[in-house]
């Protein structure tokens, strides 16, 4: 298989990881997610953000602050993912 296709696979398995853990912290079924969860779904994906990072990201200290669709936590996932900026998929 070539490099490129490895790589779009590689995104699709991430893409479908993120949709999957933002599903289980969509408790109301919105489609969205308290911003307060966003470590948590993070650390759910096996990343490990600090509590600082999050917070630039959007994440909030008080739950029913804000919320997030997942077209808003894809780039996040994305930025914690992939800090360097490579194999970014959104």
């Amino acid at each position: 298989m070539p490099p490129f296709e490895q790589k779009i696979i590689f995104i699709i398995i991430n893409i479908t990881d993120a949709e999957f853990a933002f599903g289980i912290y969509d408790c109301d079924g919105t489609g969205k997610i308290d911003a307060y969860d966003i470590p948590d779904v993070l650390r759910s994906l096996n990343l490990n953000p600090t509590f600082e990072l999050c917070e630039k990201m959007g994440a909030t200290k008080k739950r029913g602050e804000k919320k997030l669709s997942l077209e808003e936590f894809l780039p996040i996932f994305s930025q914690v993912n992939f800090p360097s900026g490579k194999s970014q998929f959104y």
